[in-house]
C-alpha cells in the first residue's frame, strides 16, 4: 500500500474486521483497526497517517498505537530527520506475540508457586488445584517454546520459497 489513505473498499473491510476481531478479546476496536492498517502498510505510519486513514482522533490513534506496541503487535520507529513517531508491523509480529505469551505464562507460574508456598499442610483442595496449575504452566511453556521454534523454521522456509533462495537454513528466527 503506497498511500495509507488510498484504501480500497476491500482493505477498509479487512481493517474493520480486524477491529471487530480484537474487540471480541476485550481490546478497543480501534486497536484492532490499527493492527489491520499496519499489516497493509508498506511503510511506517505516523499517528496522523493512522488517524486520517481510520477517521479517528489523533489522541485515539496515539493511545491505541501505544497499546499495540505494548502487546508486541506494533513497533515504534524513528525516521532520520523527522521528530515524529512512526509505527509499523514488527518483522515477526506473530512470533513476538507468542514470546509475550510465554513471558506472561512465567509470571502466572511464579504467582502459583508463591500460592503453593503460602498453603498450610491441611490445604489439600487448594494444593491439588495449584499443583495442577503449576503443571499446566510447565506444559504450556514447553508447548509454546516448541511452537515458536517450529514457527521460526516454517517462516524461514516460506521466505526462502518466496525469494527463490536455495541456501540451507541455519539458526532460528524466533
Amino acid at each position: 500500500m503506497a498511500d495509507p489513505l488510498a484504501l480500497t473498499p476491500g482493505m477498509q473491510e479487512f481493517i474493520e474486521n480486524m477491529g471487530l476481531f480484537f474487540e471480541r478479546f476485550d481490546l478497543p476496536r480501534i486497536a484492532g483497526r490499527i493492527l489491520g492498517l499496519l499489516l497493509l502498510a508498506s511503510r511506517p505510519l505516523t499517528l496522523d497517517d493512522m488517524a486520517d486513514a481510520l477517521q479517528v482522533s489523533r489522541a485515539s490513534a496515539s493511545t491505541n498505537a501505544r497499546m499495540a506496541v505494548a502487546f508486541g503487535m506494533a513497533e515504534q520507529v524513528g525516521v532520520p530527520g523527522d521528530r515524529r513517531d512512526y509505527y509499523r508491523w514488527p518483522d515477526d509480529g506473530w512470533g513476538t506475540q507468542l514470546n509475550l505469551n510465554i513471558e506472561a505464562l512465567k509470571a502466572i507460574a511464579a504467582i502459583v508457586n508463591r500460592g503453593l508456598d503460602a498453603l498450610t499442610p491441611d490445604d489439600d483442595v487448594a494444593r491439588v488445584r495449584l499443583e495442577e496449575a503449576r503443571e499446566f504452566c510447565a506444559f504450556l511453556d514447553a508447548e509454546m517454546k516448541g511452537m515458536l521454534e517450529r514457527w521460526g523454521v516454517y517462516r524461514r522456509q516460506l521466505r526462502q520459497e518466496s525469494s527463490g533462495a536455495s541456501e540451507p537454513m541455519t539458526g532460528t528466527d524466533a
